[in-house]
């Protein structure tokens, strides 16, 4: 009896603390006036992304920042060292160890109340257009600065490896709406090896009301991966090693 009750605690203290590191690795999501630009923050790493297209142009990188490495300004505005990056696309690698060098650019990330705006150091391929402008601080002129609408618990922030389908429940009802590699998803939540997944079209020329715009589904695990360092709170991440965000 005292084996079997013992045996009890540690089936509890496991579920306990399997509960407790799904809670600590999971964190908040922001969207913005701009439904091409997406924050998640879990603790004090903040990591991101922007996607535009708008013909003939296109602007697009990932960015990541931590919340203790700046300092405030005297308004209180929280002004963080960001750096930026990308994949080449046609290469079809993702993860961060993969990703390509000439567009591995730093910059300044500006927090006050529920108001984000970046400045890259030089800009990135495409960002000097009606696509996108990050070459300003707040107050500057051309700065480009968004308000937050809507803050939701998340999992992450995932990249696809390849072309995938979204389906209405975990491998169940398939649909015909896909999204290609390269393309960029919030997770909102993880089962049966698939991640509920929050999609936004970079196609400017979609509006906002469009049920193109913004897609949600499951999308297969094994179709996404990390783009992002285990941790973007130190320099140490350039040597980190990169894997799935999920154990299939």
């Amino acid at each position: 009896m005292k084996n079997s009750n013992r045996g009890l605690f540690k089936a509890i203290a496991s579920c306990f603390l399997m509960l407790a590191c799904q809670i600590a690795t999971a964190g908040v999501a922001t969207t913005y006036d701009e439904l091409s630009f997406v924050t998640y923050q879990s603790g004090e790493d903040i990591v991101g992304y922007y996607r535009a297209q708008e013909t003939p142009f296109s602007c697009g990188f990932l960015f990541m920042a931590n919340r203790d490495e700046g300092v405030k300004s005297a308004d209180g505005t929280a002004v963080l060292r960001m750096k930026t990056f990308d994949f080449i696309p046609y290469k079809g690698m993702f993860s961060y160890a993969q990703r390509d060098p000439r567009a591995e650019i730093d910059g300044t990330l500006y927090l006050h109340d529920n108001e984000i705006a970046l400045k890259t150091d030089r800009p990135h391929a495409g960002c000097q257009s009606a696509a996108g402008l990050f070459n300003a601080a707040p107050g500057e002129r051309g700065a480009s600065q968004y308000s937050a609408t809507e803050r939701f618990d998340a999992v992450g922030i995932a990249v696809s490896t390849n072309k995938t389908y979204f389906y209405e429940k975990p491998g169940i009802g398939k649909r015909r709406q896909y999204i290609l590699p390269g393309d960029l998803v919030t997770l909102l939540s993880r089962r049966e090896g698939y991640s509920y997944a929050r999609y936004v079209s970079p196609d400017m020329s979609i509006d906002e009301t469009d049920s193109r715009k913004i897609v949600t589904g499951w999308l297969r695990n094994r179709d996404l991966t990390n783009p992002f360092p285990a941790s973007a709170a130190s320099e140490s991440v350039r040597t980190t090693k990169i894997g799935r965000q999920d154990n299939d």
